[in-house]
């Protein structure tokens, strides 16, 4: 288990008076160190030991878990205000914070008795949860025998916990599943050097030849349409969402809040700047892009607010199997993703030479929003293509949307 998990948990009384507006003031509490550790977070390329330990007092991790064990069970409009701002001082803390809480809300999902296994033991998890590609699951009494290498497994650097995706050998059609194993059981492997988020540590993970029992396995495409074992046991609708809409709608959210982060720097910076003698403040070509960017980020806000409200619309009206509408929400929020990652090269391009020091924000903002925006869900071109199909009354060419 990882180090710091037991003391780091809250008093159940604590959580029970725990309310959404108490976690928001706790996180913006927490702005100002994760602010003085987020290059500290990129040139070690993983995430700040003190900083997620914080994450852990400050209860965000008990956002998505069950009333039923223990938890807040908080809604998707918190989550959002929760994770902006984070993103506003540091793309990767948001970014690997957000999926962690994200990824108890996927455990959630799962049948019963491994909810009660791993909540019975513990309040949440801090775990990745890794898509691709995809991992091999060999039919066994009882469960499976897992074995494995996944990519960006945001998270694995203070896990305790693990999700990847499986494809169990001999199924037709084809049977994908999240399968949930002890960190114990995991390797890691040092391959996280990129460009951008580089301090959300998000390294491989690999397991050979694990044996998971059948009720640690999740059917994912039950789970994509709101139809996972979890929504049979837990009564808020919540638990029905769509969940690669709701993905979505995680990777979106770093993006638009360091986008305002930006935003906020740039503001600052053109108060004060002089170029040849000439506040910056005062020319017209500066003005224009502030507003230009100030528009685009404050867009991109409310697409992504408005697609928390319809994520969960379409769980409490019976609808996440709604292809077209899950579409058409993926469309928009890798609109606004792109439209932020415009925005900021904009801000930096009119910053001047000074900004790209690499003491500065603004630099780190513009590579974690450009390597955070390649994410599958967030490909302008494929989601481009997916609506288009739909608009046209064609079915998706894959169901993981």
């Amino acid at each position: 288990m990882g180090d710091g998990v037991g003391p780091d948990w809250l008093e159940p009384a604590e959580v029970a008076s725990l309310t959404a507006h108490d976690l928001l003031a706790r996180v913006n509490e927490l702005l100002p160190l994760v602010a003085s550790r987020a290059e500290w977070a990129e040139l070690h390329r993983r995430p700040d030991d003190e900083v997620m330990a914080a994450m852990r007092r400050a209860g965000l991790y008990y956002h998505f878990v069950p009333k039923r064990f223990g938890g807040l069970e908080l809604g998707v409009p918190e989550f959002v205000d929760e994770v902006l701002p984070l993103a506003g001082v540091c793309a990767s803390t948001a970014w690997v914070t957000s999926f962690c809480m994200e990824h108890n809300l996927i455990l959630s999902l799962f049948p019963e008795q491994a909810q009660t296994e791993i909540f019975g033991a513990q309040p949440y998890i801090v775990a990745p949860a890794a898509g691709f590609p995809f991992g091999h699951a060999a039919p066994v009494p009882g469960g499976f025998r897992v074995s494995g290498r996944w990519s960006y497994a945001s998270g694995v650097m203070h896990a305790d916990w693990a999700m990847g995706t499986v494809i169990v050998e001999g199924s037709d059609p084809i049977d994908v599943r999240w399968v949930v194993v002890p960190i114990g059981d995991v390797e890691v492997h040092d391959v996280w050097r990129v460009d951008g988020m580089s301090g959300t540590g998000s390294n491989d993970m690999s397991i050979d030849d694990v044996f998971v029992p059948e009720h640690r396995a999740l059917d994912a495409v039950a789970a994509g349409d709101g139809a996972a074992p979890g929504a049979r046991i837990h009564e808020n609708p919540m638990y029905r969402m769509p969940l690669l809409t709701f993905l979505a709608l995680t990777a979106a959210l770093p993006i638009v809040g360091a986008a305002r982060g930006a935003q906020r720097l740039f503001a600052e910076r053109v108060a004060t700047r002089v170029s040849f003698g000439v506040p910056q403040a005062e020319r017209a070509t500066v003005q224009a892009v502030l507003g230009d960017v100030t528009v685009a980020v404050d867009v991109a806000e409310m697409i992504v607010r408005s697609a928390a409200d319809e994520i969960v619309a379409l769980a409490a009206t019976g609808r996440s199997d709604d292809i077209p509408a899950r579409a058409a929400i993926r469309a928009r929020l890798t609109h606004a993703t792109t439209t932020c990652r415009a925005a900021v090269r904009s801000m930096l391009d009119a910053a001047g030479s000074s900004a790209h020091d690499l003491s500065q924000p603004l630099q780190r903002i513009a590579r974690d929003v450009a390597m955070a925006s390649t994410h599958v869900v967030h490909d302008p071109l494929t989601t481009s293509e997916l609506y288009g199909r739909v608009i046209l009354g064609l079915p998706p060419q894959t169901p993981m949307i």
